[in-house]
């Protein structure tokens, strides 16, 4: 039984690690592009 708990707890946390490494592998991506923007928009500032 404590087992299963477990087994099912840690199915669960493991989805969870998908979704979040999922949300971190987007932000990655656009991360490079939203850094150059804010460089542009700061050239123009100066």
């Amino acid at each position: 039984k404590n087992l299963q708990l477990l087994v099912e707890y840690f199915e669960k946390k493991n989805q969870e690690f998908d979704e979040r490494k999922h949300w971190f592998d987007k932000i990655n991506t656009q991360l490079p592009d939203t850094l150059k923007q804010f460089d542009s928009f700061e050239q123009r500032v100066k």
